[in-house]
């Protein structure tokens, strides 16, 4: 699995073992900035193999791979700030 950092924001990277719904999450959280909530994308690992992290000053990217059929999959998360002056 690759990190690529994109910006200077903290991250996490987070591991649930005792995921409600069976099997285990991977994920990257990125802390809110101001009044907009932060970031949290999880991946099933069981059934997903994360190849890549994109993070983002406002956004986490993740490839992943279906385990039985080789399917990929760029998905892209973003948010946008409550008061767009905050990043301008």
């Amino acid at each position: 699995m690759e990190f690529r950092k994109l910006s200077s924001r903290p991250f996490h990277h987070m591991t649930w073992t005792a995921w409600p719904l069976g099997g285990c999450l991977v994920g990257i959280w990125i802390p809110s900035r101001g009044h907009s909530g932060g970031i949290l994308v999880g991946v099933k690992e069981d059934i997903l193999q994360v190849e890549n992290w994109d993070l983002g000053e406002t956004f986490v990217g993740v490839t992943v791979r279906h385990r039985l059929s080789n399917f990929r999959w760029d998905v892209l998360v973003v948010y946008g700030p409550a008061n767009h002056d905050f990043f301008y």
